[in-house]
């Protein structure tokens, strides 16, 4: 399965929403992008990540799982 191959342990990331800075979850990495799950529209986003842990393009498709895991990795580079 390919989320086995990526996850990592849930882990928080700084997300800059509305011109405040929030907190979402970690669920993914592959390379320096990101899969990550926003808890206030209870979906999953992927993203670049800064080294200091920062959402770098929030997404606002709000996912599920399965289908935010393919759109990412048929768009990685």
């Amino acid at each position: 399965m390919a989320f086995e191959k990526y996850r990592v342990p849930l882990q928080k990331a700084r997300i800059m929403r509305s011109g405040n800075v929030e907190d979402v979850f970690v669920v993914a990495k592959n390379g320096s992008e990101v899969l990550y799950y926003e808890d206030v529209e209870e979906g999953f986003n992927f993203s670049p990540i800064s080294e200091s842990g920062e959402i770098l393009k929030p997404g606002w498709d709000q996912d599920e799982l399965k289908y935010a895991l393919w759109h990412w990795l048929t768009n990685s580079s």
